[in-house]
């Protein structure tokens, strides 16, 4: 319902789709992705995954009116959700790649960089803004990309970098320009 599937030529396709939320990961999101990595895990059609948003979005983040609406265990179950999600990417057995274009503030960001590469689009921006709402982020994930110093200054002041910054200090693999991101994509495999 959330997030379409595909694979073609060896690549496991997963595209974000709840415009309604600027692919925010709710409870159904963050389900619908573990079970297609886990679906991909031992089959040898599949490769490499592709994560991927849309042009103007790769991921807002959190689903907020989730964490507003949540508390005590259900809190607990949702950021446990949340942590086998990041470790299912991190620990995955086949390369992975977020392809960003748009925004990816936050859990979004952290999403990104628990692939093992990213690809950014022009107009793609980055922030750990948890820190706005009183939260952590994935602190891993952002040192895992980038030096300690910058990933403190991200973490702790949730200030914005376009996807040049991004690529300057390592959260990004490679910039390419705005457009059809995923047929850039094509174009380079």
């Amino acid at each position: 319902q959330y997030l379409i599937t595909a694979v073609e030529d060896g690549v496991g396709i997963m595209q974000l789709h709840h415009p309604e939320k600027r692919n925010a990961l709710g409870w159904e999101l963050h389900e619908q992705l573990i079970a297609a990595l886990e679906a991909w895990a031992y089959d040898d059609v599949v490769a490499a995954v592709l994560l991927i948003g849309n042009e103007n979005y790769f991921c807002s983040g959190w689903a907020l009116d989730v964490l507003q609406g949540t508390s005590g265990d259900e809190r607990t179950r949702f950021t446990d959700l949340a942590l086998r999600l990041m470790t299912a990417l991190y620990d995955y057995r086949k390369p992975t790649v977020a392809a960003v274009a748009g925004v990816a503030p936050g859990y979004g960001m952290d999403l990104a960089n628990m692939c093992d590469i990213t690809i950014a689009s022009e107009n793609a921006a980055f922030g750990s803004t948890q820190v706005k709402y009183a939260m952590n982020g994935f602190y891993h994930g952002l040192l895992r990309k980038t030096n300690t110093q910058r990933a403190r200054r991200m973490f702790f002041t949730g200030d914005p970098i376009d996807a040049r910054e991004a690529m300057r200090v390592g959260l990004v693999d490679e910039v390419v320009p705005a457009g059809p991101l995923r047929v850039r994509l094509a174009e380079q495999a």
